[in-house]
């Protein structure tokens, strides 16, 4: 860990950046869509506009936790070297496959 790069350090920030940043900004639409709701329960209109700010939240909040997951591979590569790098290179790769799923739009 004494001997990690600038781009070991720098990847490992810009990632763990990005979720919080991901987050923040599905927290700010879902606090936005919440003061709308009482409006624009009557108009339909204005209804159509809270629930797609709800679906780009939503959408905001499953990528901050792609940003998480897509951490640990530079975590790993900082704390174990290439081949804990490789191996989490490998377990993401397997779980990205079978588990990860995109938002459904609605």
């Amino acid at each position: 860990l004494k001997q990690a790069s600038h781009v070991q350090v720098a990847s490992v920030v810009c990632c763990l950046v990005a979720s919080a940043y991901t987050f923040s900004q599905s927290a700010r639409l879902m606090l936005h869509a919440g003061f709308w709701f009482p409006v624009a329960a009557g108009d339909p209109q204005q209804r159509a506009a809270v629930e797609k700010i709800m679906v780009r939240s939503h959408r905001l909040q499953w990528m901050g936790w792609r940003w998480l997951y897509h951490v640990a591979w530079p975590v790993a590569w900082l704390a174990g070297g290439p081949a804990a790098s490789l191996g989490a290179s490998l377990a993401l790769t397997l779980f990205f496959a079978r588990e990860d799923r995109a938002p459904v739009a609605s």
